[in-house]
């Protein structure tokens, strides 16, 4: 039986979209974290070498990054884990980009153009970049960077994530069907997991900018979302006598 969920459109209903409204809190925890994000990119600097209890305290909430990814890839995996733990097709490609789209990009680009127009704080010159910069591609750019928001880095990734996660979804799928999809699930998760930490032990020594912004680099950390919410559909779905490794044994 499906679960009551937050739809596109902000209600109950839509199954297939959105989060349990019992777990929608998670999506305002998101929020907190993003915000500790702006806040560590405000203030590091001009309390940088001032005031050191403050410095130190404003640098740890450069996490807010880590735990922002981490959600992330809990809230969104969740709802294709559902939908292949139950039988059900996935869900609607079309649905799932344009709920993406309306949560990141209005805010996005009023940010952008009232930082650019109002304040005259960006210094993004030609056609090409502001397209980059509209899309949120300029950080796999130095060019692009050094004159846009440089905290939009963390966009550029989450949206190379949303991009990513349902080929991701449809391959577990296709896994599923052939070593069953308990199985699936675990060893894809744990594999992306893995991916993730080569590719940071490739690149730890490496000084070129574009390998530290590209989505691998932070497969690890999503991959912790992902596991916890195939953890925790797994475990709601088992019965009073089934238990979650019984289900991996199958």
């Amino acid at each position: 039986m499906s679960e009551q969920t937050v739809g596109a459109q902000g209600g109950p209903g839509a199954p297939g979209l959105g989060v349990p409204a019992r777990l929608a809190y998670l999506t305002g925890l998101r929020a907190v974290a993003a915000v500790s994000v702006l806040v560590f990119h405000a203030l590091f600097l001009p309390l940088a070498g001032q005031a050191e209890l403050w410095s130190a305290l404003v640098a740890q909430l450069q996490d807010g990054v880590q735990v922002f990814f981490v959600l992330s890839g809990f809230l969104f995996y969740r709802t294709f884990v559902v939908a292949h733990v139950e039988g059900r097709g996935a869900p609607a490609l079309g649905a799932y980009f344009r709920r993406r789209a309306a949560r990141l990009f209005p805010a996005y680009l009023l940010c952008l153009l009232v930082t650019a127009v109002v304040f005259g704080q960006l210094d993004i010159e030609g056609v090409g970049a502001w397209v980059r910069n509209l899309l949120l591609l300029q950080a796999y750019s130095v060019a692009d960077m050094q004159g846009s928001l440089l905290i939009t880095w963390t966009l550029s990734v989450e949206v190379a994530f949303y991009v990513f996660l349902p080929f991701f979804a449809f391959g577990v799928r296709w896994i599923g069907r052939r070593v069953g999809v308990v199985r699936a699930e675990i060893g894809c998760v744990v594999g992306l997991a893995v991916v993730g930490l080569l590719y940071q032990v490739a690149f730890a020594r490496q000084d070129t900018y574009l390998p530290w912004v590209l989505l691998p680099q932070f497969f690890l950390v999503f991959s912790v979302g992902m596991g916890l919410a195939v953890a925790q559909v797994l475990s709601t779905r088992a019965g009073p006598s089934e238990r979650f490794g019984e289900q991996v044994a199958r």
